[in-house]
């Protein structure tokens, strides 16, 4: 198992690219980090403090093809992490069900495009992008990783 964890950041120039529902892959960066990062994990606990306020945007904008949203979870296969975004699409019955935004380098059993399935306890962080105005609500991680740069 590595110490590290596979993390692409969104940069704000390609969140629009990542998030609005094209079929093109992002060319989003890798991060390698430390498996415990309190600052990151921080991150996630402020993301998941407003998590409902994420919620209910999503569920008064359903149609509102300015806004998109979007979740971050882990994936886990054989021992290996790896944090990658999802174009959520629908909240039904708890479950968070959307299509990855991210091209897998260590996570083998899914792609760029694929429909994912998450729970509420999955969640690690969110954004809600605004195409109109070009600007973004959450993207806690995001800010964290950008200010390290």
């Amino acid at each position: 198992m590595r110490f590290s964890q596979l993390f692409p950041i969104l940069l704000f120039a390609t969140i629009t690219f990542a998030c609005n529902g094209q079929t093109n892959q992002t060319n989003d960066p890798v991060v390698f980090r430390e498996a415990a990062d309190p600052e990151l994990e921080a991150a996630k606990q402020e993301a998941l403090s407003k998590l409902e306020y994420f919620i209910t945007s999503f569920n008064q904008h359903p149609e509102d093809s300015t806004l998109q949203f979007s979740l971050k979870t882990d994936f886990v296969e054989n021992g290996e992490h790896e944090h990658m975004w999802i174009g959520l699409t629908q909240i039904n019955n708890g479950k968070f069900i959307g299509v990855l935004r991210n091209d897998p380098q260590l996570i083998q059993s899914f792609q760029y495009g694929d429909k994912v399935e998450i729970t509420k306890e999955q969640i690690e962080d969110w954004i809600i992008y605004h195409a109109d105005t070009d600007s973004l609500e959450g993207g806690f991680s995001i800010k964290i990783l950008q200010s390290r740069e």
